[in-house]
């Protein structure tokens, strides 16, 4: 029977490159932070891992999680939770199991835990409510429709409208200022003339000649 292997989320997990002939810490992400919530669903997870291999080269990468903390006796160790593979910056496989022991990488599990936990969630939804007895329909009573009353004609006289002129309201005036009268030059008339009194002489008496008788 296999030990049952607990997988540490609390720390991160280291990321190695697989060489030929050994494999290394990989220089551009050592670590990569790993939650449950990011191994419920393999696309999910491999969204997470194509965070990170946008700039990463070709090949082939561990992912492996702390088993076992330093000691004064031991160093730490690692287990490898998945192996994939990365190309062009893409994750095109995850592998399902380890090429030297034959075994399932524990990664495997929880997808299919996850799966699980979908299909439950999905059975609750689905679940019908039980079903409310209707109350019995009430009959309605027979409407009888009346016939509509007839209208009678009736004449109505035209009324002569008269047209109504407005009257238009008287405008104000406006007040237009006068202008200040000119004043008429006085022209002063000259002194008349005094005309000479030609003093008429006496008037010469006639003499009276007596006739004789």
């Amino acid at each position: 029977m296999d030990d049952v292997v607990v997988v540490n989320f609390k720390r991160p997990m280291l990321v190695l490159k697989i060489r030929e002939t050994y494999k290394a810490p990989y220089h551009k992400n050592k670590f990569i932070n790993v939650t449950i919530p990011d191994v419920s669903e393999k696309r999910k997870f491999v969204k997470l891992l194509e965070c990170y291999t946008s700039n990463w080269s070709s090949g082939i990468y561990d992912l492996q999680f702390l088993l076992r903390k330093r000691t004064t006796m031991f160093n730490e160790l690692y287990s490898t939770f998945t192996r994939f593979d990365v190309r062009d910056g893409m994750v095109v496989k995850l592998w399902k199991l380890s090429p030297y022991t034959k075994k399932e990488y524990p990664i495997w599990e929880y997808f299919r835990e996850g799966r699980k936990r979908k299909q439950k969630m999905k059975k609750k939804v689905t679940k019908k409510k039980p079903a409310v007895k209707k109350k019995p329909a009430v009959k309605k009573k027979a409407v009888v429709k009346k016939k509509p009353a007839v209208k009678k004609k009736t004449t109505t006289k035209k009324a002569v409208t008269k047209k109504i002129v407005k009257k238009t309201t008287a405008k104000k005036k406006c007040a237009v200022k006068k202008k200040p009268a000119v004043k008429k030059k006085v022209v002063k008339k000259k002194p008349a003339v005094k005309k000479k009194v030609v003093k008429k002489k006496p008037a010469v008496k006639k003499k009276v000649v007596k006739k004789r008788k």
